[in-house]
């Protein structure tokens, strides 16, 4: 970046792993719901893939359903896309406030 130049980056989130993902299931006393079908994604590689490919940026409005733990919604938000998340488990909603917030 030149000298003097007012453009600020925004470091993109790490995505959360396996160990993050089954560390905030646990804190909020969580186990995936078979019930919903829950699945998380939890390898990075393919998060980072994911919004590659999807190519969102900061004109995308984004609608995720099932939002999890946060991890990809927080990926696709670090694009400056504008991301709206469903999730009907009232335990992950919880969780998504802590990780991703309103």
């Amino acid at each position: 970046m030149p000298r003097g130049s007012s453009v600020r980056r925004v470091a993109e989130p790490e995505p959360q792993g396996v160990n993050v993902v089954r560390a905030l299931l646990s804190e909020y006393g969580l186990k995936p719901n078979q019930a919903y079908g829950q699945n998380f994604l939890v390898d990075p590689n393919l998060i980072r893939r994911v919004v590659r490919l999807a190519g969102v940026g900061p004109d995308s409005n984004v609608v995720e359903i099932g939002g999890g733990t946060g991890t990809l919604t927080a990926a696709l938000a670090a694009t400056g896309a504008r991301v709206v998340v469903y999730e009907i488990d009232a335990g992950l909603v919880r969780v998504l406030q802590h990780t991703v917030g309103g």
